[in-house]
């Protein structure tokens, strides 16, 4: 058996990505960047990586060994889930799933912070769009355009989730095929479901977390990028995508109402036990630390 985390970007993936590792440690399996550059070299991972071919995705594979879980942006549906199920049998697909608009905001600010301070930009950079959405728009026409990759700033959660754009074909497997789906604007809510599940198959699971890759948060200089005209030009580019995940709200309430416990009492007592964690991580890689140093001395006098 397999969990495999299908990580659309800006929707808390790389988050629940650190929670699987730290669940399965080193059965995880993380085919991102680095995994791919080392595995099919640096030429495949620039200027951007498109979704991996069952040639790319095997060679990975066959690097790991046996593995329990992975999270990946490339393993292409529903090719790549073929694969995984002839290799691991069982496939239990996660994903969670945010507003497109939200996502493509998101995606814009997490990308401009990267060359924010840089005097030269990429080479295939060659709209400067550190200032204006817009052109990030634009950057990605002439990214998928140039590089065969699919533009992933016009539907790109219908992409993800059917490589051929089909969305009946999306939301049926969504329903049918998908083992979990979260919504990303109820991320605490969707970390209790998924424990829960995972308890039904006997699997002691725990779902504390640091957010990783943390977006920008709403302020003046978010406001002003964020304009009117932007904002009109994203919901052209994303109907397909809008009208899909116009669906998945109604559809992410009937996993609530399976839920066997008490969502709001359990809600309130995760979000208690989470500070506590929380506080407690970041106090003990300190004390820890100290400890080291202190040590060092000793050995050293």
């Amino acid at each position: 058996m397999l969990f495999f985390n299908a990580h659309i970007s800006r929707t808390g993936g790389l988050t629940l990505a650190h929670i699987l590792r730290r669940n399965f440690g080193d059965d995880h399996l993380d085919i991102y960047t680095e995994e791919i550059k080392n595995v099919l070299g640096s030429a495949r991972v620039t200027p951007t990586i498109g979704m991996l071919t069952p040639d790319e995705l095997n060679r990975i594979l066959d690097q790991n060994g046996e593995i329990k879980s992975i999270s990946s942006h490339w393993i292409p549906i529903p090719s790549g889930i073929e694969i995984l199920k002839e290799r691991f049998g069982i496939v239990k697909i996660i994903t969670f799933l945010r507003n497109p608009i939200d996502v493509i905001i998101s995606k814009f600010f997490s990308f401009r912070e990267k060359h924010l301070g840089a005097e030269t930009l990429p080479a295939h950079m060659i709209y400067d769009y550190r200032n204006d959405l817009s052109l990030f728009l634009k950057h990605w026409d002439y990214v998928s355009k140039q590089y065969d990759v699919h533009d992933q700033c016009s539907n790109y959660t219908t992409y993800f989730l059917d490589n051929d754009l089909n969305i009946n074909k999306c939301f049926s497997r969504l329903k049918n095929d998908f083992w979990f789906v979260g919504l990303t604007e109820r991320y605490n809510e969707g970390l209790i479901l998924l424990k829960d599940q995972f308890q039904q198959l006997d699997i002691s699971f725990s779902i504390y977390y640091n957010r990783k890759n943390k977006g920008l948060q709403v302020n003046e200089e978010k406001k002003k990028l964020v304009t009117e005209e932007v904002l009109k030009n994203i919901i052209d580019q994303n109907k397909i995508d809008l009208k899909l995940y116009e669906n998945i709200p109604p559809f992410y309430e009937k996993s609530i109402c399976k839920y066997s416990g008490n969502m709001k009492k359990d809600l309130l007592r995760y979000k208690q036990k989470l500070t506590v964690w929380r506080t407690y991580q970041s106090i003990v890689p300190n004390v820890a630390k100290r400890a080291i140093v202190g040590i060092q001395k000793n050995v050293l006098q």
